[in-house]
């Protein structure tokens, strides 16, 4: 009886891990849904949103204008522009009938960290092609030389503010209690409405799961945008992805 009682606990055990498992280490890659490779990029231990205040004068003029009439209004507005950025009224009082600044959501993800690689390369093919074109796949197999960090959701207004080559090495990437790590490019992809802007680190500082986590600190024009990643949480396969 004792046996028995042993036997079913432990098959509950393994029931409730296989359940906790995340959808990227029980399935390969070709097989996650559009739904779970938009999990990855966007809302996982890679990819996580930041709320940020940004002077309206930061946002550009159409921004500014779309701002400044919803907060007339509805000091929570919804609406604006990327993936996952949303723009909203408030933050600083409303002196002469109009918020001073906007709260923007954006977005900050590792891109190459492999399990973002491989849903990339998912969301570009489709689900179950035929095959995987080579160029496509060498997003997979090529080594990265260089940490890639991309910001997304900034209102397509700040374009001109962000692309400050002076504010470059701003932006820093932080282990643990290891010296801050200065970017050492940046570029800016336009899309409709918003802009996503890519950071490239280089990996001159080894960074492991004992550091704990991995802060990221980006100078965005006027706005500086923060997030903290837990490491240990970034581990895909046995391997520290980032």
């Amino acid at each position: 009886m004792k046996r028995m009682i042993f036997l079913c606990l432990a098959a509950l055990l393994v029931a409730g891990i296989a359940l906790a498992e995340d959808f990227w280490t029980k399935k390969e890659y070709m097989q996650w849904t559009d739904e779970e490779v938009k999990k990855l990029i966007t809302d996982s231990p890679w990819a996580k949103d930041i709320t940020v205040s940004a002077p309206l004068a930061a946002l550009g003029r159409g921004q500014r204008s779309a701002v400044e009439s919803d907060s007339s209004t509805d000091t929570e507005t919804g609406g604006g522009g990327g993936r996952r950025g949303r723009r909203g009224g408030g933050g600083g009082g409303f002196g002469g009938g109009g918020a001073s600044e906007a709260l923007l959501t954006l977005n900050i993800s590792w891109r190459s960290a492999l399990p973002l690689r491989k849903a990339l390369v998912r969301s570009r093919v489709g689900p179950a092609p035929a095959a995987v074109p080579p160029e496509v796949a060498q997003l997979i197999s090529n080594d990265q030389d260089n940490y890639v960090i991309v910001v997304s959701g900034l209102p397509a207004g700040m374009a001109r503010a962000i692309q400050t080559p002076v504010l470059v090495d701003k932006s820093t990437i932080r282990a643990g209690k290891k010296p801050p790590v200065a970017a050492k490019n940046m570029d800016v992809q336009r899309r409709t409405q918003t802009v996503d802007v890519i950071y490239t680190f280089p990996k001159s500082q080894p960074i492991a799961s004992d550091d704990k986590e991995v802060e990221v600190v980006l100078r965005l024009g006027q706005i500086e945008a923060k997030k903290k990643f837990n490491l240990k949480d970034m581990v895909y396969n046995g391997k520290l992805e980032l």
